[in-house]
């Protein structure tokens, strides 16, 4: 394994956590469901027992009748788009087991079709946290990482990070700093005769104190371009670039859609489909049962199947009658996959040391060119640690499972590979890597385990 390492990590200040932008201050308004503006309300875990959950509501911002608002950027001709700021009230050093963005009113009940509120979609970013996608490209949303996204199809149903049927598997999207969510909306207020109206964003979500298991990611893939109204259209094939396990996938289709499919070099993995309700709106989409797992090199596609004999297409919000149309061309039709996922290649811990032994984070006897760095990764089948910097001579990492010891140089980037051997995975790996280096990982700084930081690797 190949690595290129950032300058910017021979400088302490690298790993220091960005501080979170301000969001505007709002009194806390109290509604009738007791829930107050960027004051956590904690309620019944789902998916771990140990877990917490909560919901965060944040401040109000309006939604100007069909057609009055920022139509320019809105993907329908009658919507509006913008942008909020959330993640005030959030846990700072915790892993998300699952994530869900609502719009209510201020009174507290929730915003829907039915009282002319229609969410043609929401995606969102969050930092300070490294973006690293693995399942084809990527486009960058701002800073930090892809988060979470909502359509009207998503219902109540969560975004979930880890594997709601395995609890021996852990993972979660880790944030480690105080959280900065920055939420790109586009939103309709159906009818003609429409008035302004009030609203809140609202983030329930779940998770667990702490830094644990592996960390997750989310993403949001397209067909691209106008699915066909009837039919298949399937997407340009997206490489996987490291082994990946899929933990949780769901499709997003507008109203006419019947199927999405998610297919891993050709073979169908996951059918996702869509529930109409008398309306004829879709109301939730179900999910992939299963975790899917990927190999490096495997190819991903994603197939929408769309109907409109069976089912119509979306009414033009304007009240009009007419089918609604896309500012991209032809009728508003979609055809995406949801998905969260974990790599099978992540970091194990970023340790400093000064002469051979660890120090704390807030040592002040540390300064520049007189510590050690090390970075340590592993896959099923190897160690790899990665000196970036040291002038500790006395320094060497011990035989542990491994071809030979190796002492580095001063001052030298070196990368070391250490095939493993009888190295168990999953609880005990950090403590046997802790008697390799002859440290505790609990005290490395506090990034351990699938923290994400300022490198590279190839």
């Amino acid at each position: 394994m190949k690595f290129t390492i950032s300058a910017s990590l021979l400088s302490l200040a690298a790993v220091q956590v960005a501080a979170r932008p301000t969001i505007e201050a709002a009194e806390a308004v109290e509604a009738q469901d007791g829930i107050q503006v960027e004051i956590p309300k904690m309620i019944k875990a789902k998916y771990r027992s140990e877990a917490k959950r909560a919901i965060i509501r944040y401040p109000a911002f309006t939604l100007a009748p069909n057609g009055q608002g920022n139509t320019m950027t809105s993907m329908d001709k009658g919507g509006q788009a913008g942008v909020l700021n959330a993640g005030a009230g959030m846990c700072s050093k915790c892993t998300l087991l699952s994530a869900h963005y609502r719009l209510v009113f201020p009174d507290g009940r929730e915003a829907t079709p039915k009282d002319g509120v229609y969410i043609h979609h929401m995606t969102s970013s969050l930092s300070p946290k490294k973006a690293d996608n693995p399942i084809g490209t990527s486009i960058a949303m701002g800073p930090g990482a892809y988060f979470i996204d909502r359509g009207e199809d998503s219902g109540e149903t969560d975004t979930v990070f880890t594997s709601v049927g395995d609890e021996k598997f852990l993972s979660g999207y880790h944030v480690n700093g105080s959280p900065s969510i920055r939420v790109s909306y586009d939103l309709v207020n159906v009818g003609k005769e429409s008035k302004a109206k009030q609203l809140h964003l609202e983030l329930e979500y779940e998770y667990l104190d702490g830094i644990q298991g592996k960390d997750a990611g989310h993403t949001l893939k397209s067909v691209m371009g106008t699915p066909k109204l009837n039919g298949k259209t399937v997407s340009q094939g997206m490489k996987v670039s490291k082994d990946t396990d899929i933990v949780w996938a769901r499709g997003h289709l507008h109203q006419g859609g019947v199927q999405m499919n998610l297919n891993v070099d050709g073979v169908q993995k996951c059918v996702s489909k869509p529930t109409y309700d008398a309306a004829g709106v879709i109301t939730t989409m179900s999910l992939c049962p299963e975790v899917i797992q990927i190999k490096a090199g495997q190819v991903l596609t994603i197939e929408s199947v769309y109907d409109t004999q069976a089912h119509k297409l979306r009414e033009s919000s304007d009240g009009s009658g007419k089918v609604a149309k896309g500012k991209i061309g032809g009728s508003d039709v979609m055809g995406m996959f949801a998905m969260s996922y974990t790599t099978q290649e992540h970091l194990i811990s970023f340790l400093l040391l000064l002469n051979g032994k660890l120090i704390d984070a807030d040592d002040k006897q540390k300064q520049a060119n007189q510590y050690t760095i090390i970075l340590i990764t592993s896959t099923k089948s190897r160690l790899d640690v990665v000196l970036l910097a040291s002038i500790a001579a006395d320094f060497f990492l011990p035989d542990f499972l491994c071809n030979e010891p190796t002492t580095p140089q001063t001052k030298a980037k070196t990368v070391t590979s250490f095939w493993r051997k009888d190295v168990p995975l999953g609880v005990n790996r950090e403590a046997k890597t802790a008697q390799c280096l002859n440290v505790q990982l609990t005290q490395s700084l506090g990034y351990q385990y699938g923290n994400e930081l300022d490198w590279d690797g190839k």
